[in-house]
Order: C-alpha cells, then structure tokens, then sequence
C-alpha cells in the first residue's frame, strides 16, 4: 500500500528549528520537510501562498498509508464518505485550534499539501487553500514557544476525543469559523453561537441570565469571581441579542466585546478538555443537570 505524507505548513511561529513534537492522531510539528521545495505542484497556488510556504519554518506533517489519494478512511466511524486525507486536514485545525487555546496568537496556516512517496522522494500530488485563522488584534505580537507545546499536545488529545454530533462539537466547529471571519459582529456572533452550544439552557427558558449564571460559576474560584463572570457574560449576551436582531450599530467597544467572548470561550473549553469526566458530561443529557447545580455547588 502506498505511503502518503500530508504537510501543512505553519505560519507566525517562533521554534527552534530542531523543534519536533508529536501530537495526537499521528500528527508531528516539525521542520518543513526538505522535499518540498522545487515540487512542481507548488506553481499551481498564487504567488503569495508559494511565498508563503517558502518562507514557512515548520509544519504539521502526517504519514500514513492508503489505497491512494481521496480513497476513504478506514478508521472513520461517520455514515457520510471522508477521505483520509479529509481526516489528515481535521486533525490540523484541531491542531492548529489547540494552538491557539493553549495561548491566542496568529499562528495558522492556509495550504495543505498531499503527497505520495515514489521511491526515496515523496512527490505532491495535491493542494488545497483554506482560510486560514485570524487572532484577536491584541493577540497579533504573541507567539508560540516549545514550553507551550506539551498542553498543546493535551489540549489536541482532548479535541481529537470530542464526539461529533455533540452541543460540545458545536461548539468547536463554531469557534473556528470564529476565528477564520474578520467580521467583528459575525466573529462575536459565531462565539457566542460556542458559549450557547456549552452553557445555554435546553429549555431557552430566561436564556440570558441562566447562560451568564453557568458561565459565572463554571469559571469563577470564588463567588465574588462568579458574579464578575456573570456580568461580562450577560453583558456579552446582551450585545450579541443587538448583533442578532440588528439593533447594535456601531459599537466603540465592539472589539473589546470580541475579546471578552473569546476569553470566555477559551477558559470554558480548556478547562473541560482537561478532564475526560467534563467531556463526557457536556456531551451528553447530563450537561444540562450539570450546570443546574453548578449554583449549589460553587465555592463560598
């Protein structure tokens, strides 16, 4: 059976370059390979994407083996067809997604690269642009480090896990259509599609208060941190119902309020991430009895 590599260049980080590490689903970051310079598929992407990847320093590169390129996944348990390189792309983002949980910076990437090995040279069969993750502007001067990586690695464990079809891998994929919109009002709303997915009631019962309520005790170490959670979050809220029902306008704070929403999202995901038990609750019936007595069993 032939073997396969996927390459997906990275972007805006900072690693030595002797940095490898492995991640979850076969995944490694490490230096571009040497091989894909000179590959003749690379004339097919625009001329900023060649650049791009020219002046990328490291990547995630999986290898694998398969029938050929866009043959089905064996190990994909979905009753829709998916490719095993579709699955090679996801567990990029969810990477790439790790990434940026584990400390908010523009580090992305926008070309995958599909390659076959003939002999001792692997040669690109194919490539594809996606659009790639846009940080938060305070977050555009942070960078990733090698200390950051080990909780990276966890954090990729812990998506890799999540169960599809779930309120928490609503969450999830909206985040990261979040993260790809530089739309301010979109993005805001696209993460507060997230925190709804993990906090907001079944019912929609007094939706604002309960959401914001679970928010405050799910993250907050004391009562008097709940109640300040509670109010970023209802505010939060507030401003994403204006976005919804066009009533927002211009909005002096808006970037402010983007900020603040994906904070939230960030300490909620990580924290459940964690911890497998956490994972398993808000992806099942039990989240919403979880979070109902959240109140009885916050910190005094």
């Amino acid at each position: 059976m032939p073997q396969f590599h996927t390459v997906i260049p990275i972007h805006n980080v900072e690693l030595d370059p002797a940095t490898s590490y492995e991640f979850s689903g076969g995944l490694l970051l490490t230096a571009m390979p040497a091989w894909i310079p000179g590959q003749k598929m690379l004339d097919r992407l625009s001329v900023i994407d060649r650049e791009a990847v020219r002046q990328a320093t490291h990547a995630f590169v999986l290898s694998y083996t398969a029938d050929g390129l866009g043959s089905p996944d064996p190990d994909w348990k979905g009753t829709d067809h998916k490719s095993i390189q579709e699955t090679k792309y996801e567990i990029g983002v969810m990477a790439n997604l790790a990434l940026w949980l584990t400390r908010p910076s523009p580090v992305c990437f926008a070309v995958v690269l599909h390659a076959c090995q003939f002999g001792s040279q692997p040669v690109i069969q194919q490539t594809q642009r996606f659009s790639e993750l846009l940080c938060h502007p305070s977050d555009l001067e942070a960078r990733i480090t090698g200390t950051d990586l080990p909780f990276a690695a966890k954090l990729h464990k812990g998506l890799l896990e999540v169960t599809r079809d779930t309120a928490l891998w609503t969450a999830v994929r909206s985040a990261w259509s979040g993260l790809q919109m530089n739309i301010e009002s979109i993005r805001c709303l696209l993460f507060w599609v997230a925190l709804e997915a993990v906090f907001g009631p079944e019912d929609g019962r007094e939706i604002t208060y309960r959401l914001s309520q679970r928010v405050g005790f799910f993250l907050g170490a004391s009562r008097v941190e709940a109640r300040q959670l509670f109010d970023t979050a209802k505010a939060g809220y507030g401003f994403r119902s204006k976005i919804v029902h066009g009533q927002w306008k211009e909005d002096l704070n808006a970037t402010k309020r983007m900020a603040k929403a994906e904070i939230l999202f960030r300490l909620a995901l990580v924290r459940i991430l964690q911890d497998q038990a956490l994972v398993t609750t808000f992806s099942t019936k039990k989240r919403e009895n979880f979070l109902d007595s959240l109140v009885f069993n916050s910190a005094a």
